[in-house]
């Protein structure tokens, strides 16, 4: 945190400071930092300094949210899946189009059958990113779980067909 306070605007040591969170378990801690690491991109209109010039800043902060997305997973203990909740709820806030916490979302509120909000979410999802192949298969899978088989057929087959298109 010393190194943060003294250097607001380095990217590299919010980062950082997340990873040494998720790694000690702090996952509270880790939340916290990742709210603030948001926050304080709106304030300095997201101009970030890098000690890692050679990686984008946006998939730094990609990988990082990865990584800790994957905590529930990882650790075998879905108890921390509201974690994961609170983290795609702050990177929505400020990026409301961001696949990967829609699709992080959409799996909380599958798991705690929160159907409704499931099933806006999935439609958010299909509008925002409809391409990419880990998006057409929560798509699929979220309204399989949901009991919408016509729509799950769809992007199961959307899937098939862009794996097909890839091939050649």
């Amino acid at each position: 945190n010393k190194g943060v306070s003294l250097f607001p605007d380095v990217i590299t040591l919010r980062i950082s400071n997340i990873e040494v969170c998720r790694y000690l378990e702090s996952y509270g801690m880790m939340v916290s930092g990742i709210k603030k690491l948001y926050a304080h991109g709106e304030v300095i209109q997201n101009k970030w300094l890098s000690a890692d010039e050679d990686i984008e800043i946006k998939k730094q902060i990609a990988e990082m949210l990865h990584v800790c997305y994957l905590i529930p997973y990882q650790d075998d203990n879905v108890k921390l899946i509201e974690y994961s909740k609170d983290i795609a709820e702050t990177v929505l806030k400020y990026n409301p189009d961001n696949a990967m916490s829609l699709v992080e979302l959409l799996n909380y509120h599958l798991y705690k059958e929160n159907n409704k909000k499931a099933e806006t979410i999935l439609k958010k999802l299909a509008i925002v990113s409809n391409t990419e192949k880990h998006v057409l298969s929560s798509l699929a899978l979220g309204y399989a779980k949901l009991g919408d088989e016509a729509n799950a057929m769809k992007y199961l087959r959307e899937m098939k067909e862009n794996s097909e298109n890839s091939d050649n």
